[in-house]
């Protein structure tokens, strides 16, 4: 358009406002093309940072519930039951797990969570498939619904939820985990990278052995349980949409990394799950370390074994390298000071009384006629041969030597005396 005329045509609307007078048609088109070339940009910005306040929602209650779910583990030895998505606030076991009342264990609780046989065969192995348990993980409803009101999934490997059979490495998820954008030129909310700066994509990575995982099924919710506990929008079917295989209650699911992608096709992905990067200790068992005690400065540790250098510990607190007590930067009256009641082997035994080395330990004294030559079985070694009676070192060269080591055989090595 000729920038005479739309200054010509915005000076006449100016005109009419001051005027009092109406406009014409092509006054009122230029003024809303006017408006909508300022609005538009100003809503896409908007979009994309609604679009990523959603998403950062959805991380933050996930990450909320998944660390409830890791308490439950340390409390109970097991993780929860999935609970019935079908129920609503009405229903008294509304939140709660859904547990077999014949069998006591999650697998088959009702038919509304689903109970995937991997094998086939009826045998197992099973993952369960239902919504977050939020009563016996002591959330509320609203920190286990989406930014889209619908309840997040809560998969989890059966044998992982039974006391008797939970075993470290039996997870049984699997997540195929997506990196590039190279297929999502379409319609990105938030990117990685340009699109088409990005090479084809290697084989998408898998994450096998998983214990658990949740997730939500996106702002479409095709599969999702609302609040309510209805289902408005079936999963899609298998490779309609690229998010399908995250609604088909398997074993097996598709984690995009990087970006959203809403236009409706094959490429269709806007689930998001607990994390931005769906790791290998996903299949390990939580780890809780540490507890503070009633003093809030004291710690004590909920597990056996802490290892320190080391991923496979052998004692209560397994260290490869230096231990090092040192003096209180704050304090300097204050040593460093390291406690412990007695020193063994790494075997646990053999040990002996912290006294015989920091103390005034009556095993650790020798007779006057005797000397100690060493220490062993948690008391003194003494020996004769350590006696000033028994040894005197000779002069050499006029010189008078002096006692400068006692090696393990307890007799004495003589020496010149150390420089001043």
């Amino acid at each position: 358009m000729n920038k005479d005329l739309s200054k010509h045509h915005i000076g006449k609307i100016k005109s009419a406002i001051k005027n009092d007078q109406g406009f014409t048609l092509i006054d009122i088109a230029i003024l809303l093309m006017v408006v909508g070339l300022i609005v538009t940009p100003i809503m896409q910005r908007y979009h994309v940072w609604e679009k990523n306040q959603e998403r950062a929602s959805a991380t933050e209650e996930q990450n909320s519930a998944a660390a409830a779910v890791n308490a439950f583990y340390h409390d109970n030895g097991r993780y929860p039951c999935p609970a019935d998505p079908t129920l609503n606030v009405t229903d008294p076991a509304f939140g709660e797990e859904d547990i077999n009342a014949a069998t006591g264990d999650c697998l088959g609780g009702t038919a509304n969570t689903q109970n995937f046989d991997i094998s086939g065969t009826g045998a197992g192995p099973f993952v369960i498939t239902g919504a977050v348990p939020f009563k016996a993980l002591n959330l509320t409803m609203k920190e286990t619904l989406d930014p889209w009101n619908q309840k997040y999934n809560y998969v989890v490997t059966d044998i992982l939820t039974t006391v008797g059979t939970f075993a470290a490495g039996s997870g049984q998820i699997t997540i195929n985990q997506i990196n590039s954008l190279e297929f999502l030129a379409g319609n990105n909310f938030e990117t990685c990278a340009n699109p088409a700066a990005v090479p084809p994509p290697p084989p998408p990575p898998s994450n096998t052995g998983i214990h658990y995982t949740l997730y939500s099924n996106g702002q479409d919710g095709a599969g999702a349980f609302t609040a309510e506990g209805a289902q408005p929008i079936a999963c899609p079917a298998a490779g309609a949409t690229l998010d399908a295989e995250n609604c088909d209650n398997d074993n097996v699911f598709t984690f995009h990394t990087c970006a959203s992608n809403d236009t409706i096709g094959a490429n269709r992905y806007d689930d998001w799950f607990e994390s931005n990067a769906m790791v290998a200790e996903k299949s390990n068992v939580p780890v809780k370390t540490f507890d503070t005690g009633t003093d809030p400065n004291d710690v004590g540790t909920t597990v056996g074994y802490i290892g320190i250098g080391n991923n496979d510990p052998q004692a209560e607190l397994d260290v490869i390298g230096n231990i090092r007590a040192e003096r209180d930067p704050t304090d300097p009256t204050e040593s460093g000071q390291a406690h412990a009641s007695e020193f063994c082997d790494q075997n646990g035994s053999n040990c002996f009384d912290a006294k015989s080395i920091a103390g005034n330990d009556p095993r650790m004294r020798c007779g006057s006629d005797k000397g100690m030559s060493g220490i062993g079985s948690s008391k003194a070694k003494c020996s004769k041969a350590l006696t000033r009676k028994a040894f005197n070192c000779p002069k050499v060269n006029g010189q008078q030597t002096y006692i400068i080591q006692i090696p393990s055989t307890g007799e004495p090595i003589c020496g010149p005396p150390p420089a001043p």
